[in-house]
């Protein structure tokens, strides 16, 4: 006999309506001082509907995944000592910006 390919029956496991997720999402973003620019909306959507995860879980799993992203791609790592890049910049910005001020000065006389 043919075995039917039927969908199982979905029960609805969400731990709480949208609305309320996405109000402790945003409150746990704020205290956290996580922007909403960074928020992967459609993986919260994912994460709320399959794993009933509630919006404050959610800003902590994507909060971690941020830090470890900075930390591993090298951005996290403080200059070493041998590098002088970081002071020639440094000069190259003070003597831009003197040029630039003296340019207008010049320029409105």
């Amino acid at each position: 006999m043919a075995r039917k390919n039927c969908k199982e029956m979905w029960i609805d496991r969400r731990c709480c309506d949208w609305d309320m997720f996405l109000f402790e999402l945003i409150g746990t973003a704020y205290q956290m001082k996580f922007p909403l620019l960074l928020v992967n909306w459609c993986q919260a959507r994912r994460y709320w509907r399959r794993y009933s995860c509630t919006g404050a879980e959610v800003i902590k799993i994507q909060r971690a995944r941020e830090i470890n992203e900075t930390l591993y791609n090298g951005y996290g790592e403080p200059p070493s000592q041998s590098d002088n890049l970081g002071d020639d910049l440094g000069l190259v910005m003070q003597i831009n910006q003197s040029s630039h001020s003296f340019w207008w000065k010049g320029s409105m006389d």
